[in-house]
């Protein structure tokens, strides 16, 4: 059984002792994991990184459609990073995933949204924590399942700025043992993996290409009466145009066009 109370610990951090909490059973249990759950991603390795785009933000590269620049593709500067799961605000670290279906995934795209979605390639070995866990499978009444589970959890938008304070002190904590990053669950893609990367100077943006979101899936289970079945969307994927691709690439050149025309006029 878990010996660790998260909610308790986060508590203390979100309206205690911000910095220094008395409650310190989740640091230990980060100590006592940190060794068997420590691993490498060899130089090389491939990650990825999405962001929603406007038709405005678009390229043309060698003819062909391209999404954000390296440096919208990469973290922002520190000037104006806001506060993400692990880290505070104005402290800038690189959030991807292992593969382009999770990437896209966490972007939460609508129908007809357009993603930049940027191919990046580690450059030095990155040494991670990983704390990606099976649903399936994993005892979930662990402390090492308590702690996975609340580093990913889902948080509400106008909750996010006081509820990711306990993420990031224990990110920061990750981070001061000398781990390069996090590896944890993706609930948007079916058990994904995420990686939050500290030093963003071992990875390199290699190129960037956009992807429209042609479908929305989702599945409710409807808790007063568990034995009803699911509530499923049924929406297929939308038509489209054999030349739509070749519409949007004209639409961006026109745009760029029309930004040309107007900085020289």
């Amino acid at each position: 059984m878990a010996t660790v109370d998260w909610l308790e610990f986060a508590d203390e951090i979100k309206f205690g002792n911000r910095f220094f909490p008395q409650n310190s059973k989740v640091l230990r249990v980060i100590d006592e994991i940190f060794d068997k759950h420590f691993g490498t991603l060899g130089t090389g390795t491939k990650l990825y990184r999405a962001r929603l785009i406007e038709l405005s933000d678009m390229n043309i590269q060698d003819e062909v459609l391209s999404g954000f620049s390296e440096k919208g593709s990469m973290s922002p500067d520190t000037q104006i990073a806001t506060a993400q799961r692990a880290s505070p605000e104005k402290i800038s670290y690189l959030y991807v995933a292992q593969d382009e279906y999770t990437a896209l995934s966490e972007t939460r795209p609508g129908i007809f949204s357009f993603i930049s979605l940027a191919e990046l390639e580690s450059v030095d070995e990155l040494r991670i924590l990983d704390i990606w866990f099976d649903i399936n499978v994993t005892d979930m009444s662990s402390d090492f399942s308590q702690l996975a589970t609340s580093f990913s959890a889902v948080i509400a938008e106008k909750e996010k700025e006081i509820d990711y304070l306990p993420i990031q002190y224990v990110a920061e904590y990750i981070k001061n043992k000398g781990a390069d990053g996090i590896r944890y669950i993706s609930y948007q893609s079916q058990g994904g993996k995420n990686i939050v990367i500290f030093r963003k100077e071992k990875v390199e943006f290699l190129q960037s290409k956009i992807l429209y979101n042609q479908n929305v899936a989702y599945s409710f289970l409807d808790l007063t009466n568990p034995e009803r079945k699911p509530l499923v969307n049924s929406f297929e994927n939308s038509s489209l145009p054999k030349d739509f691709a070749g519409r949007i690439k004209n639409t961006v050149i026109a745009i760029q066009e029309k930004k040309t025309k107007s900085k020289g006029g």
